[in-house]
């Protein structure tokens, strides 16, 4: 039986490789019992890949993967206890959203009663009716998370389920995926969008080139006294000024402000600089880095 560990994923030394591709390399994560945690990661880093050896469905070439305490290629009775979602969700076209998922409870033994408790869960008790194929991207992408829920799992794999979609449906899959955080379950997931990670997740692991570059706590992560903004009338001037030394980067100017990140200094430090060349600046606020600031930081990669 599964131990009683809080963590309910881990990975151990993970790796994966395509010939002379490294997918995945040594990866090592900890997902914790209630956890909504977001995997990130630009397209192509490994992402799917670590799906794909966490369902059993890839096989490593070192280290391992167990979920509630079980190794997988062990004990694959385990996935009994987990759902998942690929990218697009794939149904039978002529079905009603209802039709196809019972052609999944009859070959799971799920009772059909489940199928209408996740067609509400979803927001889809209402066209259970409708063909698959009249439904919008949002509402296909709603009956995939549906499926996954359908033996009522324990954890949920999901691999960018808002791909695709327009604002309103990114909205409606993100609120879904929260909802479902608060009832208990346990979320693995993943996408290269910051903005909606740092909405829904409390943990998250940026992943990049098949390693991970940070893990932890959003809210740890985050360093509010690193980015600051400058309120001047002379913003050419400050900004020269800013410029002359290595340990503010990042500089952003405005007509009328300048945003910075700093290296190892507090904004005191900036009133000093700035003060010494005769500025004297009406404002200066520290500032809370966003997720996307902390990920462009790790990975050294520059804002489009």
């Amino acid at each position: 039986m599964p131990n009683s560990s809080e963590a309910v994923i881990r990975t151990h030394g993970l790796t994966k490789r395509y010939k002379d591709v490294v997918a995945v390399s040594e990866l090592n994560l900890e997902v914790q019992r209630g956890d909504v945690f977001g995997f990130l990661g630009p397209n192509g880093s490994g992402k799917t890949t670590t799906i794909g050896l966490m369902l059993g469905l890839l096989m490593p070439n070192g280290g391992n993967v167990e979920i509630l305490g079980l190794d997988v290629r062990k004990d694959k009775d385990v996935l009994r206890q987990v759902g998942a979602m690929a990218e697009t969700a794939a149904f039978y076209p002529y079905l009603s959203g209802y039709d196809n998922l019972r052609v999944l409870a009859l070959m799971s033994n799920v009772s059909p009663s489940r199928i209408w408790e996740v067609l509400e869960l979803v927001g889809l008790k209402d066209r259970a009716k409708s063909r698959f194929r009249t439904y919008s991207l949002g509402m296909r992408q709603r009956l995939g998370i549906a499926a996954a829920l359908l033996a009522d799992p324990e954890v949920l794999l999901l691999d960018e389920p808002t791909i695709g979609l327009d604002p309103a449906g990114m909205k409606e899959v993100r609120d879904l995926v929260a909802e479902l955080g608060r009832h208990g379950k346990t979320i693995f997931f993943c996408s290269h969008l910051l903005y909606e990670v740092e909405q829904i997740c409390s943990r998250v692991a940026i992943i990049r080139k098949g390693k991970v570059l940070a893990e932890g706590k959003i809210s740890e992560l985050l360093h509010p006294s690193k980015y600051v903004e400058i309120v001047a009338d002379d913003t050419s001037k400050t900004l020269e000024v800013l410029k002359s030394v290595d340990w503010i980067v990042n500089l952003q100017a405005g007509e009328k402000s300048i945003t910075l990140q700093l290296r190892d200094r507090d904004a005191s430090e900036v009133v000093r600089l700035l003060a010494g060349h005769g500025i004297y600046p009406s404002a200066v606020i520290p500032k809370s880095s966003s997720l996307e600031d902390f990920f462009l930081e790790v990975t050294g990669e520059e804002k489009p």
